[in-house]
């Protein structure tokens, strides 16, 4: 368990980091590969607006929404699932409508749904949040099908990050409020976890744990909320590496291009000042970093 010895203020060194899409999202998050279509899907939660990049034209097609929007996962058929605060929605990309399917916290109107993965076998991992982040009202499911689910843990302000080792014996879960990210032992076939633990604990004062991934070394890369940086950590918990961004609020990251050796990461402008947009006036925008670490495969939701 380690803690990171960066600060909040401004990096001191650039980094090979650059911005691919220059935007003022208030909230951008949830980034995700599809790789049928060769193309990076991310959203903004609060804009709300579902976003899909195209590395190949440098173009942003983007989808306005009537509810907050906090993750969106490719299908097996070819369609889009939207994670919104109303719970699990099939996107329709020629009109933009939203045909909602599930929420298993719909008695719950002072929660939402934040981020969102799908392991292996095609199950949508969802985790919970009070809207103000001051109760632990939170909670995590998982969706055998978009349209089934189980709740398997609970007691959290901010579910946030998800991810699972190569080998799929370890699923990884970010609770922001507690600045923790968790380990759970994971099974690949029924998909039920057990036995969680801490597993990287870090202090505030350095930015708080937000989105994460896994690439296939194992290694986990955690986005930094106040932070000005994406960290990766050997699956012992060892710092390996922190990747400077020029925005304080680094929000999420995820693997992609032709290869699945380049970084995409998301930030956020909300509740900056006009100081401080003044100090970092990209931030909201889409960067991506090249590194020699291959990540893992987008897995489609199975419907």
């Amino acid at each position: 368990m380690l803690e990171s010895e960066n600060t909040n203020s401004p990096p001191s060194h650039a980094s090979d980091v650059e911005c691919v899409f220059k935007s003022h999202a208030l909230v951008g998050e949830g980034p995700v590969w599809n790789n049928k279509r060769k193309v990076l899907h991310w959203v903004d939660v609060i804009g709300p607006h579902i976003h899909t990049f195209s590395p190949k034209e440098s173009t942003l097609a983007s989808y306005k929404l009537p509810h907050i929007v906090s993750a969106v996962l490719p299908t097996a058929n070819g369609r889009l699932i939207a994670v919104t605060e109303k719970g699990i929605a099939l996107l329709n990309e020629n009109s933009g409508e939203l045909d909602f399917i599930s929420n298993p916290e719909s008695a719950l109107p002072n929660n939402r749904f934040n981020d969102a993965k799908t392991d292996t076998k095609g199950r949508i991992w969802a985790g919970s949040m009070n809207r103000k982040a001051n109760e632990d009202t939170g909670s995590l499911y998982r969706f055998d099908t978009p349209f089934s689910a189980s709740r398997m843990d609970t007691g959290f302000k901010v579910s946030n990050g998800l991810g699972w080792c190569p080998k799929n014996k370890t699923m990884y879960f970010t609770e922001t409020v507690s600045a923790t990210i968790f380990a759970y032992e994971f099974d690949k076939e029924t998909g039920e976890i057990s036995n969680r633990r801490e597993f990287l604990k870090f202090d505030i004062q350095n930015g708080k744990p937000d989105g994460i991934c896994v690439d296939c070394d194992g290694n986990i890369w955690v986005a930094f909320w106040d932070g000005w940086r994406v960290s990766g950590y050997t699956s012992k918990g060892e710092l390996i590496r922190d990747i400077m961004v020029p925005v304080p609020r680094v929000t999420s990251c995820c693997f992609g291009g032709r290869d699945m050796k380049r970084l995409y990461i998301t930030t956020a402008s909300a509740g900056l000042n006009e100081e401080q947009m003044q100090q970092a006036p990209l931030s909201g925008s889409l960067f991506a970093i090249n590194l020699d670490t291959e990540g893992q495969k987008t897995h489609e939701v199975r419907m």
